[in-house]
């Protein structure tokens, strides 16, 4: 089946996301993304916020989020350096961009969201 596309979740930062970027997603095929976490106190994202996949000349955009609440269940020495905006308010806002930029056919929100934060 093969992947494409990863939303950000709280496991990632289990070992501090440096392990992932520096280790584990070395050399991987497929992309994290994340709209709604920011590196704190700035508008600067550390992961993509969508990424365009082209299948069968269709282009499809996911977007990624992590669940608002983040802080409150990954240590929070891990989750310090960011600050996790609202999903639904920074999903719409990329939905937006891609529509009015005519980057894609159809568009998909990846979540992980265990809780009520949607």
């Amino acid at each position: 089946m093969g992947m494409e596309v990863t939303a950000l979740g709280n496991h990632e930062f289990d070992w501090g996301l440096d392990a992932i970027n520096k280790t584990t997603m070395t050399g991987a095929n497929y992309s994290i993304v994340c709209a709604n976490m920011y590196d704190k106190g700035t508008n600067n994202r550390p992961y993509e916020p969508y990424k365009i996949i082209t299948k069968d000349g269709v282009r499809i955009a996911v977007i990624g989020a992590i669940l608002k609440d983040a802080k409150a269940i990954i240590m929070p020495a891990l989750v310090a350096p960011f600050d996790f905006r609202d999903p639904a308010t920074e999903i719409n806002a990329c939905a937006e961009e891609i529509k009015d930029g005519n980057k894609a056919d159809i568009i998909l929100a990846d979540v992980h969201d265990g809780g009520t934060s949607l």
